[in-house]
């Protein structure tokens, strides 16, 4: 009788517990087999020991491994997932191996335990992970999975290099790092803390990896504590969604990436132009000073930007307002500065100061992340006592970007700001959204935490396409994958330095 799966526990050499890769799967069961169900409108389904596994091709050299094991809200990663085209697949098996094939390429699947290993017109592309012991035990678990995570082990060759992941301030090839896709408020480039996460890695040697998910993806590129011969993909989601990625250039690596999560729009003319920002002008008088002694020197300018603190009253950001003791004529100062050639960027986050007299409305509207209990979330920079000793960092409510009324309401506040001839709004912040939190959609801050600023920024998008320039603009810090369809970003808070320089650029 075949065996259903067996567990790491099972399966792992003795005298061996204290090691890094045998700790990374513990509590994971290993699949090992799989089953042919049946091929319809271009997807072929499997029985596996850990659910239904659909393969299709949305593309040519295109192919799509997903585990659904229970309905999750989409977020629109992807730019069309019911239009993604969808390539001709057949499937073929024969002496215990089971064959996908769809034009040049060819997944294979081998058995107890499960494998795979995919050929592009017979060139063997990618293949799970080859790592074994002195005995031939495989150290890794080509894929398992718990009720709520899946683990994922693919070969690296020796010289093979690995790119991506995104917003990263190291060596821009990933072979040795331990990566991990979790938006943070990294206060610098100097560490592997990041604030725009990407969970899609390619080799030059033709292959690429992307997880299509909004959770938390750690990423062993070749990391020697669990196997420099091996890249694992461990996945916080119960949910297992893989493209695999083929081409000839890493231009046109990106050109299937683009394809399945969106491109760039392209910006307008004077974006392009140089941005001049400080933390933080503290009066009209002061910028106006500043805006007058560029054009007298000559110094090219095409955007001043009014940063965190330097528009509105601290204690109560943020809900669109101008602090009128400093600009006591908003309109006016915005005309002043539009008729002397400058565009104006105003900063802005999504949070709510408890201070604010909108707080209480708000939140009676269920506008806010909530509790498991369904309390408004309070998130606190610091704990109490401590809580409110800085003033502009107050409190606040995280706005739920998946409640409709709350996203519309965010959107349309932008309005007069933009009619005002605001034409780009500086989107902070984001990435402050804890596990345990719940959405108005249902899910948790385990799913919502790194989506949260793709939600942000897709929102400030919105509202400057509808009531700034129509051109669509925002510049922001934090995002997540299809996050360049909103342009566009800056690298965070660099350390001030040289090096600072260089890791931003990398």
């Amino acid at each position: 009788m075949r065996r259903f799966a067996m567990t790491f526990q099972e399966n792992r050499e003795p005298m061996l517990f204290d090691q890094e890769a045998n700790k990374l799967q513990t509590d994971f069961t290993r699949l090992e087999w799989l089953k042919f169900i049946g091929l319809t409108d271009g997807i072929a389904r499997f029985e596996t020991a850990a659910g239904t596994l659909e393969v299709s091709a949305p593309g040519v050299d295109l192919l799509r491994l997903r585990f659904q094991r229970v309905p999750m809200p989409d977020y629109g990663i992807l730019i069309d997932e019911g239009g993604l085209p969808r390539e001709s697949i057949r499937v073929e098996e024969a002496n215990g191996e089971i064959r996908v094939k769809s034009g040049e390429l060819e997944l294979v699947f081998q058995q107890e335990p499960l494998r795979l290993a995919v050929y592009r017109a017979g060139k063997l592309m990618l293949a799970s992970a080859t790592d074994r012991t002195i005995s031939g035990t495989l150290r890794l678990s080509p894929l398992a999975a718990n009720p709520e995570q899946w683990l994922l082990s693919l070969a690296l060759a020796s010289d093979e290099s690995v790119f991506g992941l995104g917003d990263k301030f190291g060596a821009l090839d990933k072979r040795g790092q331990l990566i991990e896709n979790w938006n943070r408020d990294a206060t610098g480039v100097n560490a592997e803390i990041s604030y725009k996460n990407v969970p899609f890695a390619w080799s030059p040697s033709g292959w690429g990896v992307f997880v299509h998910t909004p959770a938390r993806v750690t990423h062993g590129v070749g990391y020697a504590p669990w196997s420099h011969r091996s890249y694992v993909i461990k996945l916080d989601d119960p949910t297992l969604d893989l493209f695999l990625l083929f081409a000839d250039s890493p231009a046109e690596m990106l050109q299937k990436y683009t394809a399945l999560t969106g491109r760039t729009e392209l910006p307008p003319v004077w974006s392009y132009g140089a941005w001049f920002s400080r933390a933080l002008y503290k009066t009209a008088d002061e910028i106006m000073e500043v805006a007058h002694k560029l054009r007298e020197r000559r110094i090219p300018c095409d955007v001043l930007t009014l940063d965190g603190r330097a528009w509105h009253k601290s204690e109560t950001r943020f809900d669109f307002a101008w602090d009128t003791d400093r600009y006591p004529d908003p309109a006016g100062f915005v005309r002043t500065l539009r008729g002397m050639d400058y565009r104006l960027c105003l900063w802005e986050y999504s949070y709510l100061s408890t201070l604010n007299p909108l707080f209480d409305e708000l939140a009676a509207k269920k506008f806010f992340l909530q509790t498991p209990e369904g309390e408004t979330y309070i998130h606190r920079w610091l704990p109490p006592p401590n809580d409110r000793s800085i003033p502009h960092l107050q409190p606040s409510g995280l706005l739920d970007f998946t409640n409709p009324e709350a996203y519309a309401w965010f959107r349309d506040m932008h309005r007069d700001l933009f009619e005002m001839g605001v034409s780009v709004m500086k989107t902070d912040y984001g990435e402050a959204v804890p596990e345990s939190v719940v959405g108005h959609n249902g899910d948790t801050g385990k799913r919502l935490h790194n989506i949260y600023t793709l939600l942000y920024n897709r929102c400030t998008f919105e509202a400057s396409q509808m009531y700034g320039d129509r051109d669509g603009l925002v510049w922001g810090r934090s995002s997540w994958a299809g996050g360049q369809r909103y342009p566009v970003q800056w690298g965070g808070d660099p350390q001030g330095d040289w090096e600072g320089l260089a890791a931003s650029i990398r």
